[in-house]
């Protein structure tokens, strides 16, 4: 597959991309139903094997016009299942099950959050986030009906059952995050330091890989994070504001109280072992300081440092051999050359960048409507 998307990449033609991932999703769809298996399983299957080339990104850019509608006529499908007289005759039995669905789920889902290591708060969020059924629950439990491994009257009472646990998820989703968050933010400074037992071993899982530093918390700072998260690269953040290290925290987000300037800090992360630190203050005498005293403690490591204009650009690059940026457009172009620097294949980076770009407006553009005007378009 990498090899037909190369070439049909070739004509530079979104509308040639598009047919040829449509392609390989119906051609997949249609073997497994000529093999007496699911239309269903094939699309998914062929999902798959679009995932694992180079251009899943760039699939996802072109797609995401047709995902939103897609997904409102499935849960419309969904919406249609649910036979209201059926639950009301039937309630006694569907509501144990659907409460038994949930608590069985979170139950696992928790438990191998743990087994990996994953903190509390994140394994209860997660596990409140994947408690309703899935879209192939439906599937199955047809398959099953067809096949007369489970009688009509059972399909429909675990349909209905699945139906309510998805009509759930935003109010499960919500609860998660604001009990993580609580969670999160009870745990103490020595926590939010990176002192405590339990930040020590988060830091150490993120050491174990090759990982990323970041040294200040701002919406440059998260559009790479978002770059990063798309590649499963590991990262750290350092900041030096208790509220801004706080506040992210409180979001899950692996930042760190701390200032990148001082010894003890690049000793503690164990930043001279990382692939790449990056500097994104957007102040000048800032991320002056902060490169100037990384550079001298560590002076083998790769560094990519945000300049304020060409002229400070030239300074940093001379000064302390480092790789700085002016980006046109701040934060995706910056996290770009991250990428870069950290060596992705172009295609693969352009991809991303689009994919986020149009995730950012889209989120921007929500934020103007609910009255925040605070943009930052500069930033993007």
């Amino acid at each position: 597959l990498r090899r037909v998307f190369s070439y049909v990449r070739k004509s530079r033609s979104d509308e040639a991309f598009l047919a040829a991932t449509l392609a390989v999703v119906l051609l997949c769809s249609t073997l497994t139903k000529a093999m007496g298996l699911s239309d269903t399983l094939g699309a998914f299957v062929g999902g798959v094997l679009v995932a694992e080339t180079d251009y899943r990104h760039l699939v996802e850019s072109n797609i995401a016009p047709f995902r939103g509608l897609l997904l409102g006529l499935f849960f419309i499908t969904v919406g249609f299942s649910l036979d209201l007289r059926f639950f009301a005759s039937s309630w006694t039995i569907i509501l144990p099950l659907l409460l038994g669905l949930l608590i069985l789920k979170v139950s696992v889902v928790m438990f191998a959050s743990w087994a990996f290591n994953v903190s509390g708060p994140s394994a209860l969020q997660s596990g409140l986030l994947l408690a309703p059924g899935g879209e192939f629950a439906f599937v199955l439990f047809g398959l099953a009906e067809r096949l007369s491994l489970i009688s009509g009257l059972s399909s429909k009472l675990l349909v209905t059952t699945t139906v309510l646990s998805m009509a759930l998820t935003p109010v499960l989703a919500s609860v998660g995050a604001k009990v993580a968050a609580r969670q999160r933010s009870s745990r103490g400074e020595e926590n939010l330091a990176g002192l405590d037992k339990r930040a020590k071993a988060d830091i150490a899982k993120i050491e174990s890989d090759n990982f990323v530093v970041l040294c200040g918390w701002n919406t440059l700072t998260r559009t790479i994070c978002d770059l990063l998260d798309a590649e499963g690269s590991k990262y750290i953040v350092l900041e030096d504001n208790q509220v801004t290290a706080s506040r992210a925290r409180d979001r899950g987000l692996p930042v760190y109280l701390a200032d990148c300037a001082r010894r003890e800090t690049l000793q503690q992360f164990n930043v001279s072992g990382a692939r790449l630190l990056v500097v994104t203050s957007m102040m000048r005498q800032v991320s002056d300081r902060q490169a100037d005293c990384i550079r001298r403690f560590c002076p083998d490591l790769p560094m990519l440092v945000r300049a304020e204009d060409p002229g400070h650009k030239e300074q940093l690059q001379n000064r302390l051999g480092v790789v700085a940026v002016v980006p046109a457009l701040v934060s995706f172009r910056f996290g770009g050359n991250v990428l870069k620097q950290l060596g992705y294949p172009h295609e693969e980076i352009e991809s991303i960048i689009e994919e986020q770009r149009r995730k950012a407006v889209a989120l921007r553009a929500a934020d103007f409507q609910d009255g925040d005007t605070d943009l930052d378009t500069d930033d993007l």
